[in-house]
């Protein structure tokens, strides 16, 4: 039975043999895509999901139209993050921490358990190329702000630009170092674009991203503003500039509560800023004063007989609002000629 309906649904003509040359891969590998299906589910079900993955991408080998493989290894592949989450937050630890050699170690497990994830494949790539330049990044500001930097770089989710900045941000902080230009180019092999993020010529990163972000305040493009500081501070978090021009775009973006929870983190920092206390009390006195966003109500999904029901209930109450109209006598209109109106 099951094999049946797997054929079914499949549309697999069972009397193909000989395969024609105008056939379809999938008439032409009938039997074994059943096959391979039943295996993949028989998999999926018991929590075997990269074996799974396996015979779905299989299936896909012979035909690239199987839009169901390709759900079902992404379904799969969301088990298996699920499963993993545990060992992969251990692989973003160790890296986070600098150290790289034991990150590779620990990503050896979750490779084990789905040899074809394509995240785990690229992990595997990025750890081991960064664990050719420093196995274990020692102690000091500068390795610091590169581990910081690679978290963006040895990620489930990459971000780029954060690996970009805080590398060249280290390079600035030990210009000796030739290991972060080693870095940096590992970067720009992967996204040549970046390059283009050039910092004028005297400045440091930090200082040239704070200026661009203010220069975009300035310019009314308040989103790119909020942009540049926040890349500063995801490697100096603690930089009270950056949270206090955040939160003037954000105020000027009409987001007060944004604004408010930005101008928050600053005055933590510098609790003596008068200006920041009258930023903070401008901005809840808008935040109180903002319309409370109305919550649509729940769509609810009703059986036939209630809609039916229901437009019962519209025909009466349509009958008796007619009802109600004074209706005119024959030949009698209701519209007045334009000149009475006017």
């Amino acid at each position: 039975m099951k094999a049946f309906l797997l054929l079914t649904l499949l549309s697999l003509p069972a009397q193909s043999q000989t395969p024609a040359a105008s056939e379809k891969p999938t008439a032409r590998y009938a039997k074994e895509i059943a096959k391979r299906y039943e295996a993949a589910l028989d998999h999926f079900t018991n929590g075997r999901y990269s074996q799974a993955i396996l015979e779905w991408t299989e299936i896909l080998r012979k035909d690239p139209e199987q839009a169901s493989a390709q759900k079902m290894i992404r379904l799969s592949r969301d088990q298996i993050d699920k499963r993993d989450k545990e060992r992969q937050k251990a692989v973003f630890d160790l890296a986070a921490a600098g150290r790289f050699q034991d990150s590779f170690i620990a990503h050896q497990i979750l490779l084990d358990r789905d040899p074809q994830h394509p995240v785990y494949l690229t992990l595997e790539r990025r750890i081991d190329r960064v664990s050719e330049i420093i196995i274990q990044a020692p102690g000091g500001r500068a390795w610091r702000a590169a581990a910081k930097g690679l978290t963006g770089y040895i990620a489930l989710e990459d971000d780029l630009q954060l690996a970009y900045n805080g590398l060249r941000y280290a390079r600035e902080i030990d210009t000796k170092d030739d290991r972060f230009n080693k870095l940096i180019k590992l970067i720009l092999a992967e996204r040549p674009s970046l390059d283009e993020d050039e910092v004028t010529s005297g400045m440091k990163i930090l200082d040239y991203k704070r200026f661009v972000g203010l220069n975009h305040i300035y310019d009314g493009k308040y989103n790119l503003a909020i942009r540049n500081f926040h890349q500063v501070l995801q490697l100096e978090i603690g930089d009270v500039i950056s949270h206090k021009r955040m939160g003037s775009a954000y105020y000027a973006l009409k987001r007060y509560d944004e604004a408010h929870a930005a101008w928050t983190r600053a005055i933590k920092i510098s609790p003596t800023d008068k200006e920041l206390h009258s930023y903070m009390a401008a901005a809840a006195e808008h935040a109180r004063n903002m319309p409370k966003e109305v919550i649509p109500p729940a769509e609810v999904e009703l059986s036939t007989g209630a809609l039916e029901a229901l437009e019962v209930l519209k025909k009466e109450e349509e009958e008796e609002a007619i009802s109600t109209v004074e209706r005119p006598e024959p030949g009698v209109t209701v519209f007045r000629p334009r000149s009475s109106l006017e």
